[in-house]
């Protein structure tokens, strides 16, 4: 059982982070900036992010290194808690520490099926190597799948992604990947005995990632519901099967938002 003491605590700390981030007035008008230049122009001087973009130039700032000064916050939100969370004795780090991974593998697939896979280096998150079990240095040298693969040894992701060789053409097969990784996560977070109000978070959380995820292979991919349903997250909380169900049925993804709208959540 998790003490209510440290349950209280970082529960605290959690929510002081959370205060913390973009409203949806900073979302509006994040949509309204017309480059690179004026988004970290906002977040620097508007936002929570500034410390972390206090030394920037806003105007020669290229979009891979705010995408990485970015990340480098999330991470380093991810190893402060996963820090505190390890002094008080609750498990909650394996899974934000594995969430940051996880980012990170897909990221790097991304790139190898682009041919890019040298960017990766550029964009590792060596602040977060103390927290994990990947070797991101060795992920930015790998050539191709298989190389990637002999750097996952001895973590549980290079069991899974053995499931999913590239297809004959060498094409990687990354919405099977990262569906099957971010199962793994759901998982993860699943195990860790919660609150009932932070399953229910959770819960709700995995209904908005299924539906984005049926709106995306609807619209793009053109998937049947079969299909759809192999790709979809467990442990959804709040929208109910039948909806779902209405959902992945729907002919068009125009259709699945409108059915949407009619739940609850």
């Amino acid at each position: 059982m998790i003490p209510s003491y440290s349950s209280n605590v970082i529960l605290a700390k959690a929510r002081a982070m959370y205060g913390r981030c973009l409203s949806a007035s900073d979302f509006h008008n994040l949509l309204a900036c017309h480059s690179v230049s004026e988004v970290a122009s906002y977040l620097k001087n508007r936002t929570a992010y500034a410390h972390v973009l206090a030394d920037i130039n806003e105007t020669t700032i290229h979009r891979g290194h705010l995408e990485m000064l970015l990340r480098r916050k999330l991470f380093n939100d991810y190893a402060s808690l996963s820090h505190y969370d390890k002094t008080v004795g609750l498990q909650l780090s394996d899974y934000l520490i594995q969430r940051g991974e996880i980012e990170q593998i897909i990221q790097c697939l991304r790139l190898m099926s682009a041919g890019r896979t040298e960017e990766f280096f550029f964009a590792m998150p060596l602040f977060f190597s103390s927290q994990t079990h990947l070797d991101y240095v060795a992920m930015s040298h790998a050539k191709s799948y298989q190389d990637l693969l002999a750097t996952m040894s001895g973590t549980p992701y290079k069991k899974i992604l053995e499931q999913y060789p590239p297809e004959a053409d060498g094409r990687i097969r990354l919405t099977e990947i990262e569906n099957a990784l971010n199962t793994h996560l759901v998982e993860t977070l699943f195990a860790v005995k919660l609150r009932e109000q932070l399953i229910n978070l959770c819960g709700t959380q995995v209904d908005a990632m299924n539906v984005s995820r049926i709106m995306r292979m609807k619209k793009y991919f053109h998937m049947p519901p079969d299909e759809i349903r192999r790709n979809l997250l467990p442990f959804g909380r709040c929208i109910s099967k039948r909806t779902m169900e209405s959902m992945i049925a729907a002919p068009t993804a125009e259709e699945v938002m409108t059915i949407f709208y009619t739940t609850a959540v």
